[in-house]
């Protein structure tokens, strides 16, 4: 069962793309629809989201426990996609359609101040190691998408290319992350492991209620001066590559 959170501009879309790749699936849900979904037989949900917002995978972590406790034999999806894998599909685009003097502009729905906030630090980690200029844009914030690629055309580019980094599969609106059959090997990737996961007794609620745990603005437990989690989304979802947060400890705070 597919989850099309905020990523997806319209779950309609990804209806399409599975029918099209001959992957059977329920059709795709809104968070606000899932617990009426549940309603059912045993399903797989699928967060279709791509690694800025981890709320509507926990929300669902939430659903899918609540439909457990009644009996339910639902399980949880990784979500779709991570930042790693993001950043690696605009690379694979940047390459495919930036020829000399084009730009990419990184386009995508705007989501929230920190989810969008994200978008240009993989945008930067997309343009590591190339030669071809990336610009951000968003759909109902700022900077529009119109007005990075003006940008990228006064700094001297004389193509613009539109790379979506959200998860809208219309190729009339940007190049999506994926091909339908890359997208669709992703699906069936991510099914599987929920599948092989709750065979060894983990429905996967536990990494996604994580995971949003981890979303927004860095915060600070106690009094000033006390153990403070800087947080944000890394390749992996983390601070950094490989930690879990960064942590500031203070002379007379010790390790904790």
């Amino acid at each position: 069962m597919p989850l099309a959170g905020p990523e997806v501009p319209d779950p309609d879309s990804w209806n399409r793309l599975l029918a099209d790749a001959g992957i059977p699936a329920e059709p795709a849900v809104r968070p606000a629809e899932l617990p009426a979904a549940l309603d059912g037989a045993p399903a797989v949900v699928l967060p279709l989201a791509a690694g800025r917002d981890p709320r509507p995978a926990a929300d669902a972590a939430r659903a899918v426990a609540f439909a457990r406790r009644a009996g339910a034999g639902h399980v949880l999806a990784p979500a779709l996609a991570d930042a790693t894998a993001v950043i690696a599909a605009l690379r694979a685009n940047i390459r495919a359609r930036c020829g000399p003097g084009v730009a990419a502009v990184v386009a995508s729905i705007a989501l929230d101040p920190w989810a969008d906030a994200e978008l240009f630090r993989i945008a930067r980690l997309a343009w590591q190691y190339g030669a071809t200029p990336v610009e951000v844009g968003f759909e109902g914030a700022e900077p529009a998408v119109a007005a990075a690629a003006e940008r990228a055309r006064l700094l001297g580019a004389t193509g613009v290319a539109v790379l979506r980094a959200d998860l809208d599969p219309d190729p009339a609106r940007g190049a999506p992350l994926w091909r339908p059959a890359a997208a669709a090997e992703l699906i069936a990737r991510r099914v599987g492991q929920a599948i092989d996961a709750a065979a060894c007794g983990d429905p996967g609620i536990a990494a996604a209620l994580a995971a949003g745990h981890d979303h927004g603005p860095a915060h600070s437990h106690g009094p000033a001066g006390e153990h403070r989690h800087d947080h944000a989304h890394g390749p992996h979802g983390h601070g950094r590559d490989h930690d879990g947060h960064d942590h500031h400890h203070h002379p007379a705070e010790g390790r904790s």
